[in-house]
């Protein structure tokens, strides 16, 4: 049987990306056996009229509307569970709207080479690596020979049978950044490991010149802090060393231990 395949978007404005993806995945189908699954975070009236339409045009597309930005961990996690509620699935694909995939059947791909690796949990094509003081791209050399950190969440495919036993994201990295790297860390620090998986796309193209991602960051750091540099040390606290993963709770404490780790019931 087919392995079934729920694609996760999460939506705040940024009308010129979310536009491109929606007409990339039109023109591109993802694959087979999967349904796109959006929630939006209070955007403004364009990008709801642009979701309205899209998700009245395709029987694979459902549209949650919030009325706030709950973040990414939580985002993403909320997805999961909707989607957990409808029906059994295999594999959970998270997607940034700042992506341009390069051919259709992308979403295949991915599931290939998940189906390929069955200790991996998480699979993608973009990577870090880790150096002293410094996060970077992996190179391709380094993707193909397994020498990277972890796998980016922009586009990323997860193994459900993990999540159901360690966990997606934990919001304790709430609003966003580190949490992609503390659930590819969690997974193999409990034997599984990530694989790159390589695709065509484009990741976040337009980069400064979208200027409502200057707007939305200004708002995070205005209710959140300097959100990166505190998930950054939450990471590394957690992770950093030796001594520090092995106080890592064991998957029977996990609930307990990581109080904000969503796991499903």
């Amino acid at each position: 049987m087919r392995p079934v395949t729920i694609v996760s978007l999460l939506v705040w404005d940024s009308v010129r990306y979310l536009d491109n993806l929606l007409r990339n995945l039109e023109a591109y189908r993802p694959g087979n056996g999967f349904h796109l699954r959006i929630l939006d975070q209070g955007s403004g009236p364009e990008t709801l009229a642009l979701l309205r339409a899209f998700d009245a045009r395709h029987p694979w597309v459902s549209v949650e509307y919030l009325d706030a930005n709950i973040g990414y961990s939580a985002g993403h996690n909320r997805n999961f569970e909707a989607m957990r509620r409808t029906g059994h699935f295999d594999y959970f694909v998270t997607i940034n709207n700042d992506l341009i995939f390069g051919e259709p059947g992308w979403l295949d791909t991915l599931v290939t080479g998940m189906e390929a690796a069955p200790s991996a949990a998480v699979g993608g094509p973009v990577c870090y690596v880790s150096e002293p003081g410094l996060i970077r791209p992996a190179t391709r050399a380094e993707k193909e020979a397994g020498q990277f950190f972890f796998v980016n969440g922009s586009v990323a495919i997860i193994r459900a049978a993990a999540v159901r036993r360690f966990g997606l994201f934990d919001e304790i990295y709430t609003p966003a950044y580190w949490e992609d790297a503390d659930m590819c860390m969690r997974y193999k620090h409990f034997g599984l490991r990530d694989v790159y998986i390589d695709i065509p796309m484009f990741h976040a193209y337009l980069g400064e010149i979208e200027r409502v991602n200057q707007a939305k960051n200004a708002e995070l750091l205005a209710r959140h802090g300097d959100f990166r540099t505190r998930n950054m040390h939450l990471f590394y606290e957690r992770w950093a060393t030796v001594a520090q993963r092995a106080r890592f709770p064991a998957e029977p404490g996990l609930r307990a231990g990581c109080p904000q780790l969503y796991i499903p019931d």
